[in-house]
């Protein structure tokens, strides 16, 4: 055998100005041309993004400055309430009532059997009386009764607007002041005309 040591191809040598090639050899590979670099594509998602972005600024600008309004689409104005004040009414001024002046009951009339102030006395009760009542009518409370030949003088209506003498309940009514002093209302049916009291004269002294 001999002491030089055989020739090893995994063993590095030396060639091209000291450049290393053993790593070639064992692994078939040849290193690679010197050239220009490959071109890379542009991405597809750069593209799209580009384009949403410039849509999205777009659009905004269009809300922004957009095209004026036409004059059919302006916003018709609203108007208004105004508060309007109301002015009272003025009331009617009352007109005055006309109060009728009374007017004097009809003493007598050429048909009525009796006249105010005149004397009469209670007759053709067949002495069972008459009634004196608190008004003309004959629902009107009793406040008396009085008998043939007693005496009252005719006094005139309480109402002197209504009719006198009175008619009511199919009767004619007088209003009397009897001698006791009590006035009230009886029939005229009952009543005859008396003759009225002479003056008992004065003795000279």
């Amino acid at each position: 055998m001999s002491d030089r040591p055989e020739n090893n191809p995994n063993e590095p040598r030396e060639n091209y100005s000291g450049k290393m090639e053993w790593l070639y050899d064992t692994m078939d590979q040849t290193p690679p041309k010197a050239g220009k670099r490959p071109r890379r594509g542009f991405p597809c998602g750069t593209l799209i993004l580009l384009f949403v972005g410039v849509a999205v600024i777009a659009a905004v600008l269009w809300m922004l400055i957009g095209p004026p309004l036409r004059a059919n689409e302006m916003p018709t104005p609203t108007a208004t309430a105004t508060a309007t004040l109301a002015m009272p009414t003025p009331l009617p001024s009352a007109t005055p009532r006309l109060i009728p002046s009374p007017t004097a009951s009809p003493a007598a009339t050429a048909e009525s059997a009796f006249a105010v102030g005149d004397r009469v006395v209670i007759s053709g009760t067949s002495s069972q009386g008459v009634r004196i009542r608190a008004g003309a009518g004959v629902d009107f409370l009793t406040q008396g009764i009085y008998y043939d030949g007693d005496a009252f003088f005719v006094l005139p209506n309480s109402d002197p607007q209504a009719s006198y003498p009175v008619e009511n309940d199919g009767y004619v009514w007088w209003r009397l002041r009897a001698a006791d002093g009590l006035i009230g209302w009886t029939v005229e049916e009952f009543l005859d005309r008396a003759p009225l009291l002479a003056e008992t004269p004065t003795p000279a002294s």
